[in-house]
């Protein structure tokens, strides 16, 4: 996604062993807790990385790469919870959905947004 590579240099990276990755306080070594800090992304069986909502929406603004900006009508629809078509330069693979700010995760594939917002954030917007 392009983020500085400075962006968290005060905290440390947890990789769970069911492939969930954590940021959180760097912790000493004799402290070994369950799960630390903000999930900020799952590791795949196939070794793709998906970024959290949370963390896109926290650090978002940062991203240089890997960003879908798109239009008021779109992010009406996105934030429905609805997948759509849309033209963009951005390569296929997990991407950040931006309208004005970030708003969360798409999988991009051949010009389709897969919508990955959780249901639970989903909702019914009538104007923005």
């Amino acid at each position: 996604f392009g983020l500085p590579s400075n962006l968290f240099s005060e905290h440390s990276f947890y990789l769970s062993s069911k492939g969930r990755i954590f940021l959180g306080p760097t912790i000493p070594p004799a402290i070994s807790p369950l799960s630390t800090g903000l999930l900020i992304a799952r590791l795949s069986p196939t070794g793709a990385v998906k970024p959290t909502t949370a963390f896109l929406q926290l650090f978002g603004h940062h991203a240089t790469k890997s960003r879908v900006e798109i239009t008021k009508e779109q992010a009406v629809i996105y934030l429905s919870g609805v997948s759509f078509s849309i033209e963009t330069a951005a390569a296929d693979g997990y991407v950040l959905v931006s309208f004005q700010q970030p708003l969360g995760c798409a999988l991009l594939k051949a010009g389709h947004l897969k919508n990955m917002l959780p249901k639970a954030r989903r909702q019914a917007v009538q104007f923005l």
